[in-house]
């Protein structure tokens, strides 16, 4: 054992480990009987209503070039907030929010980089998913996305959440079990180091591979954060979730909002850093305990086994694939957490292909057909 004590704060010992190691397979177990009981239900009631949502998320009159049109507004829009700066559009080089010119408003940063910015990916995944077949707007919507969503120029779960589903969709491969598991292990273990070397854009050299160092560091802080809600024994009874629940709210009319789950830890943890991860796992304990975990186990497996039932019994080009596709690559991110920051993010996302997929369905003359 390394005993290496991530952002400081009291040691932990071996029994430490063994107890949240115990705890984290027997959560597993749980989750994996609780899913298989509510996915059969699933099945069951999607048996019933054969039609579901069919006409809701019908691909008819969806327009492209209307995806074009909101693929590049949303591209300007967010150019225009990194100033026009070409270097800032495609490579991180530090944290996000540091790109913003200083006459951004954090809210209106949110807005564009969380609601407007995705919009490029939508139009492609929309376009995809409802099989329209123009090689023209096709490779439009690909040079877009890659100059407004550069995986160089993001956040890394933003790049999971963006490009998997492109991935999918253009790979049917990929949906086979291990398949997915290969290529979630290699991303883990290459892409996401790889692309995590671009936040320090000119420290030093590029370099691809593996290197076991990494899991010491703060990337995999999440076990011993969950570790330390336990050992610290530390609830908040809900106060956490109501935070997350109702995130909308501004500070201005609730001053006494509930901050990120790991920022809270950290504070009452003394940690030398603040702006660290807590999983769902630790999420639920914190919030009501060993029955906080079981409650976030709960509900994590009757939405999986919702999402992954109507996924496989949908029409092939149901609009609701996008989103099942988004959430699947939004889901390890929440799964790490923390709630409060990656939930809000999530729905912007969501709302987001929505919007798009609404605005598409518009067209320039009463007589015109989908192209």
């Amino acid at each position: 054992m390394e005993k290496v004590n991530i952002w400081g704060g009291t040691l932990f010992t071996e029994e430490d480990y063994i107890l949240t190691t115990i705890i984290s397979l027997i959560s597993l177990v749980i989750y994996r009987y609780l899913n298989h009981l509510f996915r059969k239900q699933s099945e069951k009631r999607m048996r019933q209503i054969s039609n579901m949502n069919s006409n809701l998320y019908s691909s008819e009159n969806v327009n492209s070039w209307v995806l074009v049109i909101i693929s590049l507004l949303s591209f300007f829009v967010y150019f225009k907030l990194v100033d026009f700066d070409v270097l800032r559009l495609l490579i991180r080089g530090g944290d996000e929010i540091e790109m913003t010119s200083s006459s951004t408003s954090t809210s209106s940063y949110l807005l564009i980089s969380k609601f407007i910015r995705p919009m490029s990916v939508a139009s492609l995944l929309i376009f995809k998913m409802l099989d329209k077949k123009n090689i023209v707007v096709e490779v439009l919507l690909w040079l877009i996305l890659l100059l407004a969503n550069s995986p160089f120029g993001m956040a890394r779960f933003s790049v999971a959440a963006f490009y998997m589903p492109i991935l999918f969709l253009y790979s049917s491969k990929l949906k086979k079990k291990y398949n997915f598991s290969i290529l979630l292990v290699f991303s883990i273990l290459i892409v996401f180091p790889f692309l995590n070397q671009f936040r320090y854009w000119g420290e030093g050299d590029i370099t691809i591979g593996f290197n076991f160092d990494m899991f010491l560091v703060g990337h995999f802080d999440s076990f011993q954060m969950f570790m330390r809600v336990i050992k610290e024994d530390i609830i908040t009874y809900g106060r956490q979730l109501l935070g997350v629940l109702f995130f909308f709210f501004p500070r201005s009319l609730w001053p006494d909002k509930p901050i990120g789950s790991g920022h809270f830890v950290a504070g009452e943890s003394n940690l030398y850093f603040d702006n660290v991860s807590m999983n769902f796992l630790g999420e639920g304990y914190l919030n009501a305990g060993f029955g906080g975990i079981i409650l976030f186990l709960f509900f994590i497996a009757w939405f999986n086994a919702y999402m992954d039932t109507r996924f496989w019994k949908s029409d092939p080009n149901n609009i609701f694939k996008v989103n099942y596709y988004l959430l699947l690559g939004m889901e390890f991110v929440i799964l790490r957490g923390q709630l409060m920051s990656f939930y809000p993010i999530t729905i912007g996302y969501v709302c987001s292909t929505f919007f798009v997929y609404k605005i598409s369905k518009i067209h320039f003359y009463t007589k015109s057909k989908s192209i």
